[in-house]
C-alpha cells in the first residue's frame, strides 16, 4: 500500500460532466492506500483551481482541458510547479457553438461569422433586447469564457455578439426551453456530455464553424456536413485533451500516484452514457460514486494492471520547459506624432511596446516620434517597412491616408494604425481603437463629487477619435452624478498647441471652474495653468500624476499592450492583418489609476468602483 498514511487533497471542476472521472480516480488512489479528500467538497472553476494548486492548497484534479487551460495556468504563474499528466481522454473534448436548425436554414447561417458580421442576423438571437446576439456561454473562470470573448474581440464582433456568462447548466436549460417554444437559440456546448442528446446536431441544431479562430484554436473537426454545414468545420476550439493536472511536489513525492495518473484512460462513450444517466435523474453524489464503481468493476482487469504498475513505480520527473522556437527576432517600429514622454497619446504606446520587450514577446523596438507632419510620418513608415520590420505601427489617426498607399507595397510586412476601425480591406493592416468614453465617464463621476463651484472645464484638441469620445464620456458621467454641474467644453483645434491649451484652461478657470480635464499631448499647457491656480485635474491616455501630484486626481491609462500582444501573436502565426481591435475595461486594456496622494474619501472611491463595474456589465451606459 504505497499510499498508506499519505493524505491527498483533491478538487473537481464545477461542471457535472467531469464528476464521474473524479470519482474513478479518487477510488483508484484509495485502492493504493491514499487517504483522498472528497472532491465534491472542493468544486472550483479552473481560474480558481490553478492558483490554489500552485499555492499547495490542493494536490490534483482530473479536469484539465488542453490547450485552453494552458493560458489559465500561465496566467496563474504556476506553470513551473504544476504538470498535466496522463491521457485521460485524447482529443475527446469537442466544443463549439450551436444554433437551431430552423433559424439556420431559413437565413442561410452556417458560420458564426454570418451572425457576427450581420446585425440583422444577430438580432435574431437577441434575448435581452439590446440588438446583439446573446451567445449563451460559459461560467466565470472557465477557459472557454476567455476563448469566446477573445474570438469575439479578434473578429470585431463586440457590437453584434455578446457572451452571456452564468451557470452553464441553467443557460443550456433556458436554451432548450426556448428551442421547444420555437425560438432561435445560440449556445456553447461541449462533448462528452448529454447536451447533444437533448439538442441533436443535424436534426435539432447545427454546429457553426468560425472563419477566423484564435491561432491557438485552429483545427477542423471531422464532423459531417449535415451536422456542421460550414466545411471545413473550424469550431473556434481545437478538440481538447482532457488530462489530470497535479502539483509537481505531489508527483515527485508519490511515484505510485504519478504512475497511476499517467496510466488511466477512460473512453468518451462511457462518460457520455453516464452523463445521460445523470441528466436523466441519477444525479446524487451516491449515483456518481455508483457509476464510478460500476465502471471500475467492468474494467477490473485493466484497472488491476494500472495498479500493479503503480505499486512498482520508481518515480516522477517533471517535464523540462519547452525549448524556444528557432525563429528570427521579432522587430516592431512605431511612428508617432508627439514625444515619447508626452504623458499622453504617444507615451501610452511607447510604454506598451516596451512592456512587450520586457516580456520577451518583442526582441527589437524602434520609434520615430514627433512626426506630426504627415509627410514626415509617411517617410518613416515606408523606411521601417523597407528595413524589414515585422510590425510597423502608425500611431495616429492622421496617418491613414499614407498607410493605405504604403501597405500594398509591402505584402510581407504587418502594419497597425489607430485610433481607427478601418483596415482598408487589406490583409496586412490591423486597426485599433479605444472606448475612451468609459474612463471619461468614470473620471466625470468622480469630478462631479469633488467640484465645489459646480463648474468643470474640458480642454479638447480636435473633435475626433478617442479625444471626442473621452470628452463626451466625461460630460455624461459628470452630469449623471450631479445634474447641477455645468460642464464647459472648448476644443482648441490642435493636438499639439500647448499655448492654446493653456489659454483654454485659463478661460475655464475665469468662468469659475475648479476642476479641469483634457486630452492629447497639448494638455501639459492646461495642467500648468491648473497647478498655478490649485485646480484639480483628471488625465487620460497615460498616467499624468507627474504633471502635478498635488492636482492630478486620476488618469485613464491606455494599456495598448493588451491588444498588441494579440497582434504580435497573430503576426507570428502568419496572420498579418485584417482585424480591428477595440480596447475596453475587459482584460485590463483601460485602467483608472488614482493618485494616492489625493486621499479621496472612501465613498468617492466606492462610487468609482461601482461605475467601472456598471460600465463593464452593461448596467451603465455612456450614451456613446
Amino acid at each position: 500500500m504505497p499510499g498508506e498514511g499519505v493524505s491527498v487533497s483533491m478538487a473537481r471542476a464545477n461542471w457535472s460532466t467531469g464528476y464521474m472521472q473524479a470519482a474513478i480516480y479518487r477510488t483508484l488512489l484509495q485502492e493504493l492506500g491514499y487517504e483522498v479528500s472528497d472532491p465534491a467538497e472542493a468544486e472550483l472553476a479552473p481560474a480558481t483551481f490553478y492558483p490554489a494548486l500552485g499555492e499547495g492548497e490542493y494536490d490534483l484534479w482530473v479536469n484539465g482541458w488542453f490547450p485552453i487551460h494552458t493560458t489559465l495556468i500561465d496566467d496563474a504563474g504556476v506553470a513551473d510547479v504544476v504538470s498535466p499528466i496522463g491521457n485521460e481522454i485524447v482529443a475527446g473534448g469537442l466544443q463549439g457553438f450551436i444554433v437551431d436548425k430552423a433559424t439556420a436554414e431559413a437565413n442561410g447561417i452556417t458560420m458564426l461569422d454570418d451572425i457576427g458580421d450581420n446585425p440583422e442576423m444577430a438580432a435574431l438571437f437577441d434575448v435581452d433586447g439590446n440588438g446583439k446576439a446573446d451567445l449563451m456561454g460559459c461560467n466565470d473562470g472557465w477557459g472557454c469564457q476567455v476563448v469566446i470573448n477573445d474570438t469575439i474581440a479578434q473578429n470585431g464582433w463586440e457590437d453584434t455578439i455578446e457572451q452571456v456568462s452564468a451557470e452553464h447548466a441553467a443557460l443550456f436549460a433556458d436554451s432548450v426551453g426556448r428551442f421547444n417554444r420555437g425560438e432561435s437559440i445560440l449556445q456553447y456546448i461541449w462533448t462528452p456530455g448529454a447536451f447533444t442528446a437533448e439538442l441533436v446536431p443535424g436534426s435539432d441544431v447545427i454546429w457553426l464553424s468560425v472563419g477566423n479562430p484564435l491561432p491557438s484554436q485552429v483545427g477542423a473537426a471531422a464532423l459531417p456536413a449535415e451536422q456542421c454545414p460550414g466545411q471545413p468545420c473550424e469550431m473556434g476550439f481545437v478538440a481538447a485533451d482532457i488530462r489530470v493536472v497535479a502539483s509537481n511536489e505531489f508527483l515527485v513525492a508519490n511515484p505510485a500516484a504519478a504512475a497511476l495518473l499517467e496510466a488511466v484512460s477512460i473512453p468518451v462513450i462511457d462518460i457520455a452514457l453516464q452523463n445521460l444517466a445523470y441528466d436523466g435523474g441519477a444525479n446524487t453524489e451516491a449515483d456518481v460514486q455508483a457509476a464510478a464503481d460500476d465502471w471500475i468493476a467492468a474494467n477490473r482487469a485493466t484497472v488491476d494492471e494500472w495498479l500493479a504498475a503503480a505499486r512498482s513505480a520508481s518515480g516522477f520527473t517533471p517535464p523540462p520547459p519547452p525549448e524556444p522556437e528557432d525563429m528570427e527576432p521579432f522587430r516592431v517600429a512605431v511612428v508617432a506624432p508627439s514625444a515619447s514622454n508626452d504623458l499622453a497619446f504617444t507615451q501610452s504606446m511607447y510604454d506598451a511596446v516596451n512592456s512587450l520587450v520586457d516580456s520577451g514577446e518583442i526582441a527589437e523596438f524602434a520609434i520615430t516620434d514627433g512626426t506630426f507632419i504627415v509627410e514626415d510620418a509617411a517617410a518613416a513608415i515606408r523606411g521601417y517597412a523597407d528595413d524589414g520590420y515585422d510590425l510597423v505601427i502608425a500611431h495616429g489617426s492622421q496617418y491613414g491616408g499614407p498607410l493605405q498607399e504604403i501597405a500594398p507595397d509591402f505584402p510581407d510586412v504587418s502594419f497597425a494604425w489607430g485610433t481607427a476601425v478601418d483596415t482598408f480591406g487589406l490583409d496586412n493592416v490591423y486597426s485599433y481603437s479605444v472606448r475612451s468614453d468609459l474612463g471619461g465617464y468614470v473620471n466625470g463621476v468622480v469630478a462631479a463629487q469633488l467640484t465645489e463651484s459646480n463648474v468643470i472645464g474640458v480642454v479638447g484638441p480636435i473633435e475626433v477619435g478617442d479625444a471626442k469620445l473621452y470628452v463626451d464620456g466625461f460630460a455624461a458621467g459628470a452630469t449623471a452624478q450631479n445634474p447641477d454641474v455645468e460642464v464647459n467644453i472648448v476644443y482648441t483645434g490642435s493636438f499639439a498647441d500647448v499655448a492654446l491649451a493653456a489659454e483654454a484652461a485659463q478661460s475655464h478657470i475665469s468662468a469659475g471652474a475648479d476642476v479641469l480635464t483634457g486630452s492629447a499631448q497639448m494638455v501639459v499647457g492646461a495642467t500648468g495653468v491648473a497647478q498655478e491656480n490649485d485646480v484639480l485635474w483628471f488625465g487620460t491616455q497615460a498616467n499624468q500624476t507627474p504633471l502635478g501630484d498635488d492636482i492630478v486626481v486620476a488618469s485613464q491609462v491606455y494599456r495598448w499592450e493588451v491588444i498588441l500582444s494579440e497582434v504580435v501573436e497573430q503576426v507570428k502565426a502568419g496572420t498579418l492583418g485584417g482585424t480591428t481591435f477595440i480596447m475596453t475595461f475587459e482584460g485590463g486594456g483601460l485602467d483608472i489609476q488614482f493618485n494616492d496622494a489625493m486621499n479621496l474619501p472612501a465613498e468617492v472611491m466606492a462610487s468609482a468602483e461601482a461605475t467601472i463595474a456598471g460600465l463593464s456589465d452593461g448596467s451603465i451606459s455612456t450614451g456613446q
